[in-house]
């Protein structure tokens, strides 16, 4: 792991020599999880609690299950945000009362349902009984997964600091966020050499978690949370027409409503879902942006974690450094493609009648690497057929 700010090891060391009540706040996401090994190392069991903030509807399915698998020998608590007469607040009633989404100038969706609830727990945490060791140290550090390299706004976030809105006379109250010098690649490392297994929400290809449908999400990511939640994507939607507001940030000043940043309507996205359920391979699409080429997955029942992250954004000149691939097309065929050929194919330099035989008898495909999914042998044929590929390459895709 990264080493910590030696001064913030002092401080940290010094907290837990007070008792200190350390606060996990666990998403179940990639970062939550090294968040927690990180506090498990320096942090006796006795001084943490994982508190996690149940988002309902719009979070993953699993998403509970996990955080409270991955804290296993911890204390763990769950917390729901409740309007005043105990009835639950969510991201989606919230929107329709206030007939708009949160957006990143007020997002409301993070104090309203995480931020708030979490810190009710906390102090409700201190007053069950048998806590009064950890009451009386009158110390709670939150612990929190943010990372520099995320976006430039938690890039400025200080790593550890007083936070004097929650701190008063009766305690006081330290953010401490472990992992932000991290970069995502040590953040999968540590996962790996921990044994630590991610939310399968990873392994369909998205790049975060917690919320499905994020105000800040990238649109591949959007895809993603479009095809395996097709009623909450259609849920979305509705309350977008219903309302006349997108959800997502306006680009160039002009609204970007879901359907088509993601690119399917909702009966598109169901249909796509029958096809993913049945089994059927589905395709990317490849795109020559300000000279970068992008694989852009469309429907990521045919993608996983490492192949996002090798072939999600990635240059011509990426590709001349790596293994040879296959073009895996339709249902019935799996077409063997040189290096060379997929670099040719993605720079648009591939002879046109070349192009022209792919497309006329084969449609739609996407692109897999031999060396990029880790459980695939080296030994597959050449051109085998997609029943073969699957064998191997399924048991990336769970």
């Amino acid at each position: 792991m990264t080493p910590m700010n030696i001064d913030i090891a002092e401080t940290i060391r010094e907290l837990v020599n007070k008792g200190a009540l350390f606060a996990v706040n666990h998403s179940a996401g990639k970062d939550s999880q090294v968040l927690l090994q990180v506090v498990r190392e320096v942090v006796p069991a006795d001084q943490i609690v994982v508190i996690h903030a149940d988002l309902s509807e719009v979070e993953w399915n699993g998403t509970l299950e996990h955080a409270r698998k991955d804290s296993e020998g911890l204390e763990f608590r769950v917390v729901k945000a409740r309007y005043k007469d105990g009835s639950t607040k969510t991201l989606l009633n919230l929107a329709e009362k206030r007939e708009m989404f949160p957006d990143k100038a007020n997002r409301w969706c993070t104090s309203d349902l995480k931020r708030d609830p979490i810190a009710r727990a906390i102090r409700a945490y201190l007053e069950e009984p048998g806590k009064e060791h950890l009451k009386a140290s009158k110390i709670v550090v939150s612990c929190m997964g943010m990372r520099a390299d995320e976006s430039p706004d938690r890039a400025k976030l200080l790593p550890f600091e007083r936070n004097e809105r929650a701190s008063n006379s009766k305690r006081e109250w330290y953010d401490w966020l472990p992992i932000h010098d991290m970069k995502l690649e040590q953040v999968w490392k540590v996962l790996e050499a921990k044994g630590r297994d991610p939310h399968w929400a990873y392994k369909v290809g998205m790049s975060r978690l917690s919320c499905a449908f994020c105000i800040l999400s990238n649109k591949s990511d959007l895809r993603t949370a479009a095809l395996y939640n097709p009623e909450l994507f259609k849920t979305y939607v509705e309350l977008e027409r219903q309302h006349g507001r997108s959800m997502l940030m306006p680009k160039k000043g002009l609204p970007q409503y879901l359907e088509t940043v993601v690119g399917m309507d909702t009966e598109q996205v169901a249909q796509a879902m029958q096809r993913r359920e049945a089994g059927e391979s589905h395709f990317v699409r490849i795109e020559d942006e300000d000279g970068t080429h992008y694989i852009d997955v469309l429907d990521p029942a045919c993608a996983h974690r490492t192949f996002h992250t090798h072939f999600g954004e990635a240059s011509k000149e990426s590709f001349l450094s790596g293994e040879p691939a296959f073009l895996v097309v339709d249902r019935n065929f799996a077409a063997y493609l040189t290096k060379d050929e997929i670099v040719s194919l993605m720079a648009g330099t591939m002879p046109a009648d070349d192009m022209d035989k792919l497309r006329a008898e084969f449609g739609n495909f996407f692109l897999a690497s031999e060396e990029r999914f880790e459980m695939m042998p080296h030994s597959m044929p050449p051109a085998p057929t997609l029943v073969e590929a699957a064998e191997y390459i399924a048991p990336c895709m769970r």
